[in-house]
């Protein structure tokens, strides 16, 4: 290979990672909310729809972000008639409601470590969050009782 592609690859490498790491915890995720029920799991798909249409980077976008949190259990009817699902998702939406302001910011400071080239610590840094932190702290509070809650 040449020199040109192997600089390419070096470059391409640590964002190819940086993406896989939430989709990682996002697997995890799954397979420890499919445990708990079909209602739970189903309430666990229609956040996900939300949360995409929340993470494009507009302000279209923080708009739609206050939207669905206030009104995500009459916007959950779109998808599914049943209150214990409406329930669940109106719950997820007010715990992770300051998550958002959070990942904001940490995405910010991950974008700048990024720009002035310092990639190795950005994904250092996701790797922390998700796979040493956030995926066992989940699993440890479904498990310690509080449920749905706890992840």
């Amino acid at each position: 290979m040449s020199w040109g592609i192997l600089q390419l690859i070096q470059k391409a490498i640590p964002p190819i990672i940086q993406q896989s790491i939430p989709s990682i915890s996002t697997t995890f995720l799954t397979a420890l909310i499919s445990t708990s029920s079909v209602t739970a799991f189903a309430a666990f798909g229609i956040t996900e729809k939300f949360e995409m249409c929340i993470r494009v980077r507009l302000w279209s976008a923080r708009i739609l972000l206050v939207l669905v949190i206030g009104f995500s259990k009459r916007l959950s009817c779109l998808f599914v008639n049943s209150k214990v699902v409406l329930c669940i998702v109106g719950t997820y939406f007010l715990i992770v409601s300051v998550g958002y302001i959070l990942n904001t910011v940490t995405n910010c400071y991950l974008g700048a470590l990024n720009g002035i080239g310092k990639p190795s610590k950005s994904i250092f840094l996701m790797i922390f969050y998700y796979i040493v932190v956030q995926m066992p702290l989940d699993y440890l509070l479904y498990h310690l009782g509080f449920g749905l809650n706890g992840i």
